[in-house]
């Protein structure tokens, strides 16, 4: 498996995401941060966070971004999520999904959708 470098990771899940109808933008500043990518079709809003490896960290990371005015948020992984069966029940509990990359992003757990956000939340 090609292990790739975090920027790498997110122009390969930018093209994924494209390539399903998503507009993304990089580094967006967002409460507590930055946002590696934010992903949005029609009015679906999505957090992506890129990483080399699943870990707590990232998940801790991406549980904060479930605070956001957003529909749902995505963990994309260089390599590791398959094998990671723990930290992947944790995501899919929680409503954050996970995808694993290859030579492409593959899913590994669906985000959740959550239909309605917070206004209160909105800039």
């Amino acid at each position: 498996m090609k292990q790739f470098s975090e920027a790498e990771l997110a122009k390969l899940t930018c093209q994924w995401l494209e390539s399903q109808g998503w507009e993304t933008y990089k580094e967006v500043p967002c409460y507590g941060g930055r946002a590696d990518i934010v992903a949005v079709r029609s009015r679906v809003v999505w957090i992506v966070e890129t990483k080399l490896s699943l870990s707590v960290a990232l998940m801790a990371q991406c549980r904060d971004r479930l605070h956001q005015p957003v529909h749902g948020v995505l963990a994309v992984v260089g390599s590791g999520a398959q094998r990671n069966s723990i930290l992947c029940e944790w995501a899919a509990m929680r409503g954050i999904g996970v995808a694993s990359c290859g030579s492409r992003p593959v899913l590994v757990v669906a985000p959740q959708l959550r239909r309605t956000v917070d206004p209160s939340k909105l800039l």
